[in-house]
């Protein structure tokens, strides 16, 4: 059986998108980098978010396994949408970053409030940032 340890995860942004630099492929370039939300009061709650990007940079897992982003309500624990899980294979190289995007699109918040948003690998939860949904003013 080969050995599956779970990796340490250097940098987990929330943003409107992520790609490699094309005039230097160790460089990524993020763009509209996210701390909140701000939803317009006519169109109100529940708010369909468009598209969410989550740019995760990792190193020093081993095997393969399955990553996904969960968006979790802050107050009561409950997902309240996710990303496809996707496959993560680590290389021979345990210190070589690895980075993936993941994209969710027409994701729903229920009600404005403190969300945090998840990277799960295999189902364990390895890194977390606080996502503000507010009505805007």
């Amino acid at each position: 059986m080969a050995l599956v340890m779970a990796p340490v995860v250097r940098h987990m942004m929330v943003c409107d998108d992520a790609e490699v630099d094309a005039q230097n492929p160790r460089k990524i370039n993020v763009y509209g980098l996210i701390s909140s939300i701000a939803v317009d009061a006519v169109t109100g709650f529940p708010h369909c978010h468009e598209e969410l990007c989550v740019y995760v940079a990792m190193s020093d897992g081993r095997g393969s396994g399955e990553g996904r982003i969960v968006v979790v309500q802050a107050d009561s624990g409950d997902p309240v949408f996710a990303s496809a899980g996707h496959p993560v294979a680590f290389g021979v190289d345990p210190l070589a970053v690895l980075g993936r995007c993941f994209r969710i699109r027409g994701g729903v918040f229920p009600r404005p409030g403190l969300y945090w948003v998840e990277f799960r690998f295999n189902g364990q939860t390895l890194a977390t940032q606080p996502l503000h949904v507010k009505e805007s003013s």
